[in-house]
């Protein structure tokens, strides 16, 4: 008869450890896929909400922007700026993300429009010159900077100002206007 073999405790250790290790390595991998998988899911989560934000902030910015050009057009300039710059307060969070630059450009744009109507002609350049800074091509924004020039008294940056504005934008009848005006006047 055969006697049941009893393997030394030290084998018998190093076998429970070799599995013991085993189960431990096999638990680490399954808890790192795991959490890549978490991490996956985490990081799409915060893309989609990332847009969700962004899309929210369009809605807004666009709502409140047609709202503020509408008080400027109809003359209410202070409330005009009010709404505008809400907009551009929601807006400057994404200033590096340059599909927002032509919005900023618009924003400033219309902002400076206003303050322009207003009569605060520093409030008006630092607008203006905001929106070249996010559109140097942005049309309308020469033309208003003329007249901030003239407002504040300074023909030659004027007729400088709707030079621009013809260059990028050649039909622009106030401009044209303008430039006749200040030219026939020196």
């Amino acid at each position: 008869m055969l006697k049941d073999y009893e393997m030394p405790s030290e084998i018998v250790n190093a076998e429970k450890q070799e599995i013991m290790a085993n189960l431990i390595n096999t638990a680490q991998k399954e808890v790192y896929i795991i959490s890549d998988d978490l991490n996956e899911v985490t990081s799409s989560l915060r893309v989609s909400e990332a847009l969700e934000r962004k899309a929210n902030i369009q809605g807004y910015v666009e709502k409140h922007s047609r709202v503020g050009q509408e008080l400027c057009l109809v003359g209410k300039y202070r409330e005009a700026i009010i709404e505008l710059e809400k907009v551009r307060d929601a807006v400057e969070q994404f200033e590096n993300q340059r599909k927002f630059h032509d919005l900023l450009s618009t924003l400033y744009n219309n902002l400076g429009f206003c303050y322009l109507r207003f009569g605060d002609y520093n409030r008006s350049k630092l607008c203006l010159e905001q929106a070249l800074y996010f559109n140097p091509k942005r049309v309308f924004v020469h033309n208003n900077l003329g007249e901030v020039y003239e407002g504040r008294g300074e023909p030659e940056s004027a007729i400088g100002e709707y030079k621009k504005e013809l260059q990028n934008n050649p039909n622009h009848p106030t401009a044209i206007q303008s430039l006749e005006r200040l030219q026939n006047h020196k």
